[in-house]
């Protein structure tokens, strides 16, 4: 059959087919993130970067009772991040960021397109 809904038919399939074959993945941006907390309140916020999947990658100290903190933060976990960092430290955190490449999304995050079964 060469009708209009044949082919698109057939290319319903093989592109579901090729897909099935290629195995893909989703990708999420990931984010450089350095942080500048008071040393007494840094457990807190260890705690809440890994609460946002977060990995870190190292502390130091930094000047006058401060820790630096540097880890890797999935983007979309940083929505609310400014907030959140004052809240845990009275206003006195501090943080920068800047992109760090893309990470495999959790396949418990990634979305079901619409009419997938």
């Amino acid at each position: 059959d060469s009708s209009e809904m044949a082919f698109k038919g057939a290319a319903r399939l093989a592109l579901r087919e090729a897909l099935a074959a290629a195995g893909p993945v989703a990708l999420e941006p990931i984010a450089r993130l350095e942080v500048t907390v008071p040393t007494d309140v840094q457990g807190e916020v260890l705690g809440d970067l890994s609460s946002r999947r977060g990995r870190v990658q190292g502390t130091l100290p930094g000047d006058e009772g401060e820790t630096v903190i540097a880890a890797a933060v999935p983007t979309a976990e940083l929505n609310r991040y400014a907030p959140d960092l004052r809240a845990l430290t009275g206003g006195a955190g501090s943080f920068r960021t800047e992109p760090a490449g893309y990470d495999l999304l959790p396949s418990h995050l990634v979305p079901v397109p619409a009419g997938a079964s």
